[in-house]
């Protein structure tokens, strides 16, 4: 049973701007290093590869933790109603999977412990297990913030597909045509990826060749660059209204994504 100084939390929200996160004292961002290395410790040790680090989950980390913090709840919904995956598409929409979170504090521990202490917490409980050891997600980021001898941390993982490195705009005029680059950050083959373009007209149809086409929605096919980047070429002729862009592996999508408009 855990002690009232210390409560927990998990959800799994499985979904890809800069963030506004205040940066951390040199101590409490050294906490998070260590929560991130012993978080990787644990998954080697069970044969499973390490995560990579993500500056942007480090700062959805932070801005979590720092939320829980200045405005005394303890949720993975925030004091504005939004979600892991929320959070992730309002402040980095550019990234594209799914994403997953833990959540904890802790009262009166001495600074040199907190990082065992959060990880074997997380560890010691089934559900923040399973998200330390879910192979799929390719990466981790950590934020922990401090309030008097509070430690507020949160884990922000991902299994991330691609990120977005070209410009972009909210709005494109009717039958123009827009390339756009692309970052491949996905852990699984590249020839798995799977990119979807929704239409707002849900009765157009996009032909993938003479006789097999989708209805509402385009399966696009990347133009790689080399082994890390692809261009992607949309064709805004498919209605007036929300264009939505998603992507995943395998044919299969996660929520979350781009949104253009054309008015």
């Amino acid at each position: 049973m855990l002690s009232r100084a210390t409560k927990l939390i998990i959800l799994l929200h499985l979904i890809s701007g800069p963030a506004v996160a205040q940066r951390n004292s040199p101590e409490v961002d050294e906490i998070a290093r260590m929560i991130f290395e012993l978080t990787n410790k644990e998954r080697v040790a069970r044969g499973l590869a390490p995560a990579r680090a993500n500056s942007a989950f480090d700062d959805l980390g932070r801005i979590q933790s720092r939320n829980m913090m200045q405005h005394d709840f303890f949720s993975h919904t925030d004091h504005k109603g939004r979600g892991p995956g929320e959070r992730k598409d309002e402040f980095y929409p550019r990234l594209f999977g799914g994403v997953g979170e833990n959540i904890a504090y802790v009262h009166g521990i001495p600074a040199s412990q907190l990082a065992r202490k959060f990880v074997k917490i997380w560890m010691d409980s089934p559900g923040h297990r399973a998200n330390i050891l879910r192979a799929k997600f390719s990466h981790l980021g950590v934020g922990v913030v401090r309030k008097g001898k509070t430690y507020y941390a949160a884990q922000v993982f991902g299994d991330l597909v691609a990120e977005m490195v070209s410009d972009t705009k909210q709005t494109y005029a009717f039958d123009t045509k827009q390339e756009f680059r692309f970052k491949f950050l996905g852990k699984f083959p590249r020839d798995k990826i799977s990119i979807f373009l929704h239409f707002p007209d849900k009765s157009a149809r996009f032909f993938t060749d003479e006789n097999i086409y989708y209805t509402g929605v385009g399966y696009y096919q990347p133009q790689w660059l080399d082994d890390n980047h692809f261009t992607l070429k949309v064709m805004f002729d498919k209605g007036h209204g929300k264009y939505h862009l998603t992507m995943g592996s395998y044919e299969t999508y996660t929520p979350g994504g781009l949104v253009f408009r054309v008015p």
